[in-house]
């Protein structure tokens, strides 16, 4: 028998951002991203890259010909996917200075003229004072824009509030940065039991916004005020910094006499390319030191985390106080009170175990946030949220294909009032005439069954494994009335599904509601089983994907009732049909 489905399709997202060269933090995130997306078999990547190539990191965000040439070109990139490709989400990492913000918005009011669900994604933590600090013309200019974003992207909780002005909080996602690093716990920890000397580590770009003269002038403190034997690891490149204005030459003479005057305590290793040297410099680190003025959420911060090194950073500063908790993995301290810093490194310069135990918090924080995996499983939520609907924003898991297979004796009946007499007559047969006036009434008949008669099947994926689910729920469901079932293998295809004509025959007189025999569902089970012989029935992973309760209006007898959104979010019944499906 010729099926009728309604195939799955990839979604297709368009990646419009800066990849390296330049090396800076939200270059190499993007294509790591990129990378890590390209392996999702749901997801089809495609990429505009905006960068000039020129591997300076002043050259960023200015009016030059090389970017405007670079703008150009990926404008021209930007339309030939729009009209071409058709992707469902483009996705732009935005820039905080003039310049670069103008281009982004060309590249988001283009996207909106051909109907892409248009996500940003903010790195930094000040937009929103750039905004307030622009000329009015320009405000109007970014107004217009992020009034054609359907979703944004922050690093933290706190950083919410850079897009409330132009969205509500449900388009708001928070997303922390990640680090892909293969860590061994063991390793780690036998590198930092050489208690002969303290290792104090400050990885980052050598600038004054980056706090590194303020650590400088409260190692003074640290040397005069402590008999333990301590060294300051300095890793990083000297260079203008566009935050104060001081140049790369005053940068050389503050820094070159600070070394001179800390002596042997300071170790200034230069620039680290390699992420192999990066990680063994911070796999030999008791504390790690980054007391930034202005931040989003380094990278460097979680880079330490990952090799288990106890923190000290600067408070209210970005999502850094999100990352770093104060007193649990690290310790916190006001910006540029060097008094409070040089504190807080003597406190763990002289208490080995408080380090210890930092260190290891450090560690777990990171395995439970901050990988790789976590990452790419929010983000990929992101992306479902935002194409299906709100609801899903509390999914325990996410569909990844799901088949129809409508009812045949309908197929060929166009006339809605002979379709609605029709199935009204045959729930008055099945179901009697209490439960048919009840559906009569919520416009059941009208609006829904024609839809509802489809059967769903649905594939998901928890904890590595393969899931299917049948169902025909009509918007009110018990549990036991769901169908699970668990693949044998890792590679079956939503097609791959087969229904026999006798396990069809079934499904079209089987409405799940609480009047079905027990023999009925037995018998769909076993004709579920014995037509796709590599699933196995796994009713436990209700328990798993059913925790949070939501209201929602009960489509039988016109109740509001408290529902297990696990099942019903993920598509049984009239939320799939109205927000879903349309997708598939």
């Amino acid at each position: 028998m010729q099926l009728r489905v309604m195939e799955y399709s990839k979604i297709k997202i368009l990646i419009v951002g800066s990849f390296p060269p330049p090396y800076h933090g939200s270059a190499i995130y993007l294509d790591k991203l990129r990378k890590k997306l390209i392996q999702e078999k749901d997801l089809e990547v495609f990429v505009v890259d905006t960068s000039d190539k020129r591997d300076d990191l002043t050259n960023l965000g200015r009016f030059d010909f090389a970017n405007v040439y670079a703008g150009l070109r990926s404008l021209f990139k930007l339309i030939y996917y729009l009209i071409f490709v058709r992707p469902d989400v483009v996705y732009i990492p935005i820039s905080q200075n003039h310049w670069a913000y103008f281009r982004d918005g060309l590249f988001i009011l283009i996207s909106s003229v051909f109907k892409a669900k248009i996500l940003i994604h903010l790195h930094g933590s000040y937009f929103l004072k750039f905004y307030e600090e622009s000329s009015w013309l320009y405000q109007k200019f970014i107004d217009l824009t992020m009034k054609r974003v359907d979703g944004a992207i922050v690093l933290g909780e706190k950083l919410k509030y850079i897009f409330e002005k132009w969205l509500s909080t449900d388009k708001i996602f928070v997303l922390p940065n990640f680090i892909e690093w293969e860590f061994n716990e063991d390793k780690i920890r036998s590198t930092k039991n050489d208690e002969s000397v303290v290792r104090i580590t400050y990885l980052g770009n050598l600038r004054e916004s980056k706090g590194i003269f303020d650590l400088l002038e409260a190692i003074k403190i640290v040397k005069k005020s402590t008999r333990t034997k301590f060294i300051v690891n300095i890793a990083g490149k000297l260079g203008d910094d566009p935050v104060t204005g001081l140049s790369l030459r005053e940068h050389e003479i503050r820094f070159g006499n600070y070394l001179k005057e800390l002596g042997d305590v300071a170790n200034y290793i230069g620039e680290i390319k390699e992420e192999k040297d990066k990680f063994e410099l911070l796999k030999n680190t008791d504390i790690f030191v980054f007391p930034s003025w202005n931040e989003g959420q380094p990278l460097v911060i979680l880079e330490a985390m990952s090799c288990g090194c106890p923190v000290i950073s600067t408070k209210d500063v970005g999502v850094i106080d999100e990352t770093v908790i104060d007193g649990v993995n690290g310790l916190l301290v006001e910006k540029r009170n060097i008094r409070q810093l040089a504190d807080a490194i003597l406190k763990l310069v002289n208490n080995r175990d408080l380090r210890i135990s930092f260190g290891m918090n450090s560690l777990k924080r990171f395995g439970e946030f901050y990988t790789i995996e976590r990452h790419i499983y929010e983000f990929r939520k992101i992306l479902i949220v935002l194409l299906f609907g709100e609801k899903l924003r509390y999914l325990k898991v996410l569909p990844v294909a799901i088949k129809l297979i409508p009812p045949r004796r309908f197929n060929d009946l166009f006339d809605l009032r002979g379709y609605t007499l029709k199935k009204f007559i045959k729930f008055l047969v099945i179901e009697g005439i209490g439960l048919s006036i009840n559906k009569a009434k919520n416009k059941l008949i009208e609006r829904k069954i024609l839809k509802g008669e489809y059967l769903v099947i649905m594939k998901f994926k928890y904890d590595k494994n393969i899931f299917f689910c049948f169902t025909r729920d009509l918007g009110y469901f018990k549990p036991e009335e769901i169908m699970f079932f668990k693949s044998k293998f890792d590679d079956i295809g939503i097609n791959s599904i087969y229904l026999s004509t006798e396990t069809l025959d079934i499904f079209e007189h089987y409405l799940p509601v609480p009047s079905c025999p027990d023999d009925v569902k037995e018998k769909l089970v076993n004709g579920i089983l014995k037509d796709n012989q590599y699933l196995v029935p796994f009713p436990e992973i209700y328990t798993v994907i059913c925790r949070t309760k939501i209201e929602s209006t009960a489509i039988l007898s016109n109740r509001i009732s408290l529902r297990d959104n696990g099942c019903f979010i993920l598509g049984f019944g009239g939320y799939m049909r109205e927000y879903a499906l349309h997708f598939f």
